[in-house]
C-alpha cells in the first residue's frame, strides 16, 4: 500500500477517535468566540437514521439466523448472461471462462459479450473464445456508437437478444449482467433459478466480493465492506421484503420484467443514470415486484488499488445515487405509488436518502473540530455516553458481518479490523460531498470505466456461516459440457 493510502487511512482513524472522544473533551473547553451551537437536531437525526436503523438490521438478521434459512438450488430457468466490455483485455477471458464453468446445463445458458468500441485486444480475445465456447456470442458496437456508458451498451444488447436469442419466446427467460472482471461461484445460476420460482420476484442480486483482497489493505477493506454492511443490509431487507438494491455486477432480472418497465425510446437501463443498477432496481420495486438477495453465492470483482481510483469510483456511485434520490424522493414518486406497501415505501425512501448521510457527517466533523479547538461551544442535552454510542452505531453491524467470515479474516484480527473498517468508510464523506457539489453546479454526468489488472489470486469462494447454509446436491454438468 502506497504512502497516500497510509496517510488517508491514518487520518480516517484520527477522525474516528475524535468522533468518539469529542463529546467527553469538548464540554471542558471554554469557547473563544462565545458562540453556542445547538446540535440537538443533528444528534436526533443520527439516532433515528443510524443507531435505531442499525439495531433493526441486527434484530432482523438475528431472528432470521435462528430459523437457519436455506438458499436452495434448481434448474428451472434459461439464462442469457450479458458482459459489457470496453478495453477489458486483462480480465475478460477469465470472466467468460468463469460463467461457462458453472454447474448448469449448457443448453440452458447463453453468454453475450458486448464489445463496446474497445481499442485494445478485447475484441480479438472474445472472437477466439467463441471458437472454444459454442454458446458465446459477441455483439460488436460500432466505434461511432460506442463509449456512451454501460446503460447504452446493455440496452443495445437486450434489444439484440429480443430478436436473436434462442430463449426469446421462453416464459422462464432470465437476463444476467456481469462486469468484465466478474468471477462467479459454480452454483450461482442454480441458486438464482430457485429464487425465481417465486413469481413475485422480478430481480435477484447476488453477494458481491473482491477477488484481489490480498493485494493491499485497501482492497481487503473493500471486500470487508461488501461482506459486512452491504451483506447485512441486503439480507435484512430481503427478510422483511423491503428495498433490496440491485448492483451492476451479479444482477439477474426476468426478461418479462425488463419489458414491463421499458422506458420511452427503448431504454431498459436508463441511459442518463450513472448508477443504472440502482435506478433499475427502484423501478422494479415501484412496478409492484420484489427484488431478492442471495448471500450464499457470490460474484467476485476487481478491487481498486489506489485512493485515487477509489475516489473516482465511489464519487461516480454517489453521483448516481444522488440522481436517483432526486428523481424519486423529492418528487414524491415513491410516496404516490399505489403498487407497493407503506413499509416498502418507507424503506425505499430511507435507502435512497442514505446518500445524504455522509455530508451530514461532514457537518458534524466541522462542529466537533470547532468545539475541540475552542472556537465555539456545541450544546446538547444528551449525556456523553449517548453521543459516543451514536458515533459508533455502525460497529455492531460491521462486527457481526466480520464474524460471519471469521475463517477468512482470522478471529484474532476482528477488533483492529472493526476499527479500521469503520474509519475506512469515511471515504464516503469525501466522495458524496464531491458528488453533491457537482450536482449543485449542474455538471453533466459521464460514465468512466474502472481500469482493471490481471488477477491471479485464488478466489475465496467459501462464504461462512451463520447467515446461510450451503445445500449440497449431486454435481450437475457444467455450462460448457
Amino acid at each position: 500500500m502506497g504512502g497516500f493510502e497510509i496517510v488517508g487511512l491514518s487520518l480516517a482513524c484520527v477522525l474516528l477517535v475524535v468522533a468518539m472522544i469529542g463529546p467527553v473533551i469538548a464540554p471542558q473547553i471554554e469557547p473563544l468566540l462565545g458562540i453556542t451551537v445547538d446540535a440537538t437536531p443533528l444528534i436526533l437525526y443520527f439516532f433515528i437514521f443510524a443507531t435505531i436503523y442499525n439495531a433493526i438490521l441486527l434484530t432482523t438478521i438475528g431472528i432470521q439466523d435462528r430459523k437457519r434459512w436455506l438458499e436452495m438450488e434448481a434448474e428451472k430457468h434459461v439464462f442469457s448472461v450479458m458482459i459489457p466490455c470496453r478495453n477489458e483485455q486483462n480480465v475478460v477471458e477469465k470472466t467468460v471462462s468463469s460463467i461457462m464453468s458453472v454447474d448448469y446445463p449448457s443448453e440452458m445458458v447463453e453468454v453475450l459479450a458486448i464489445n463496446d468500441g474497445s481499442t485494445d485486444r478485447t475484441g480479438a480475445i472474445l472472437e477466439e473464445l467463441t471458437n472454444k465456447y459454442p454458446n458465446l456470442k459477441v455483439l460488436e458496437i460500432p466505434r461511432e456508437q460506442s463509449g456512451q456508458g454501460k446503460s447504452a451498451a446493455l440496452n443495445k444488447a437486450f434489444a439484440y437478444l429480443l430478436s436473436k436469442s434462442q430463449f426469446r419466446d421462453k416464459a422462464n427467460w432470465i437476463i444476467g449482467v456481469l462486469d468484465a472482471d466478474g468471477r462467479v461461484d459454480g452454483k450461482i445460476l442454480q441458486k438464482t433459478s430457485h429464487r425465481f420460482q417465486d413469481s413475485k420476484i422480478g430481480a435477484v442480486q447476488v453477494q458481491v466480493r473482491i477477488n484481489n483482497p490480498k493485494s493491499s489493505v485497501l482492497t481487503m477493506l473493500q471486500d470487508i465492506e461488501f461482506v459486512t454492511f452491504a451483506k447485512i443490509t441486503q439480507s435484512a431487507r430481503a427478510v422483511f421484503k423491503g428495498a433490496v438494491a440491485l448492483g451492476g455486477n451479479g444482477q439477474f432480472v426476468r426478461a418479462s420484467t425488463l419489458k414491463a418497465i421499458e422506458l420511452p425510446g427503448g431504454e431498459y437501463w436508463r441511459n442518463e443514470a450513472l448508477t443504472e443498477d440502482l435506478d433499475l432496481g427502484t423501478r422494479i420495486l415501484l412496478a409492484g415486484m420484489e427484488n431478492s438477495f442471495l448471500s450464499s453465492t457470490s460474484i467476485y470483482q476487481h478491487g481498486v488499488t489506489t485512493l485515487g481510483a477509489l475516489y473516482k469510483q465511489r464519487t461516480r456511485w454517489s453521483w448516481g445515487a444522488l440522481q436517483c434520490w432526486l428523481k424519486y424522493v423529492p418528487t414524491f414518486e415513491v410516496l404516490k405509488n399505489k403498487k407497493i406497501s407503506l413499509t416498502r415505501k418507507l424503506d425505499l425512501i430511507y435507502y435512497l436518502s442514505a446518500t445524504l448521510l455522509p455530508p451530514v457527517i461532514l457537518l458534524v466533523w466541522l462542529l466537533s473540530i470547532g468545539a475541540l479547538i475552542g472556537l465555539f461551544e456545541v450544546y446538547t442535552p444528551f449525556p456523553a455516553y449517548f453521543l459516543i454510542a451514536n458515533s459508533i452505531s455502525f460497529f455492531p453491524v460491521i462486527g457481526y458481518g466480520l464474524w460471519t467470515v471469521k475463517r477468512e479474516y482470522k478471529a484474532k484480527y476482528m477488533l483492529p479490523l472493526l476499527f479500521l473498517t469503520n474509519a475506512y468508510t469515511y471515504h464516503w464523506v469525501i466522495c458524496t460531498t464531491s458528488a453533491m457539489i457537482r450536482v449543485i453546479r449542474r455538471k453533466k454526468p459521464h460514465w468512466v470505466v474502472t481500469q482493471k489488472q490481471i488477477i491471479d489470486e485464488p478466489l475465496e469462494t467459501e462464504i461462512a456461516e451463520p447467515l446461510e447454509i450451503e445445500v449440497n446436491e449431486p454435481k450437475k454438468k457444467s455450462a460448457t459440457k
